[in-house]
């Protein structure tokens, strides 16, 4: 095997010779990576709407007596460079002017920063929304796992592309 064997990449040439390729490549990776994670997070937000609707509807039900109302709710939010999925609870509380106010309180994950604990969800929801609490939790863990490996390969693809551009600045400052 020659030295530069490990080197060469699609188009025959190695990867130093054809980083600019290899540059567009990693960008359109990244961009591929983006796009996908926009998709991803609109498919937990559909998941974390099938909660939604079953808590609006089971709510309803229990019209008047809102110590049996839910109280638990979960958030996909876009926060400019990262997404969350998280649990919440709200609590009514009296403000200074003796009106009542919401107040949300986030639940905390486990040593297992993708996956809330069944006991964490379990102490805050109403008997009846136990069993739809844990579904959707086990659904949104997928979501919450894979967004962390798709960043994490964006993120190691973003220093690539610093290597690969700094070997080109270096590339153009010994031509004169």
């Amino acid at each position: 095997m020659s030295d530069g064997a490990d080197q060469e990449n699609i188009e025959g040439t190695t990867l130093v010779e054809g980083s600019k390729n290899f540059s567009g490549w990693v960008d359109s990776c990244v961009a591929d990576i983006n796009s996908r994670i926009v998709a991803l997070m609109d498919e937990a937000i559909d998941v974390a709407t099938v909660f939604w609707d079953f808590r609006y509807c089971e709510n309803c039900k229990r019209r008047g007596k809102f110590k049996h109302t839910s109280k638990l709710g979960v958030r996909v939010r876009n926060k400019g460079k990262y997404y969350t999925i998280e649990w919440f609870y709200n609590e009514i509380v009296k403000d200074k002017k003796g009106k009542y106010i919401p107040v949300s309180h986030y639940l905390k994950k486990g040593t297992n920063k993708s996956v809330y604990s069944d006991s964490t969800l379990i102490r805050r929801c109403q008997p009846w929304e136990v069993e739809m609490v844990l579904e959707i939790e086990k659904r949104l863990a997928f979501y919450r796992e894979t967004y962390s490996v798709l960043v994490a390969v964006r993120r190691d693809l973003n220093k690539l592309q610093k290597v690969i551009r700094e070997r080109n600045k270096g590339d153009d400052s010994n031509k004169v």
